[in-house]
């Protein structure tokens, strides 16, 4: 709940520009960063999500572009 609450009331985010995912490949990073918007505007719809981990992650992931 203090999880919840923290990003509903304080506005705590898990990933930023400033709190990356450290070491994901970039195209992950990207989509973490808008799924946790301030704006719910700019949160990709679920739709988006499985495109995105379907092509551009999920491409990244299987040639291993990224630092570990």
């Amino acid at each position: 709940m203090r999880f919840i609450r923290s990003m509903t009331e304080d506005g705590w985010r898990p990933v930023t520009s400033d709190n990356p995912i450290s070491g994901a490949p970039p195209a992950l990073e990207a989509l973490a960063m808008r799924c946790c918007s301030q704006d719910p505007a700019q949160r990709p719809t679920f739709a988006e999500v499985l495109e995105a981990l379907d092509g551009t992650c999920k491409a990244e992931v299987q040639a291993g572009n990224f630092s570990r």
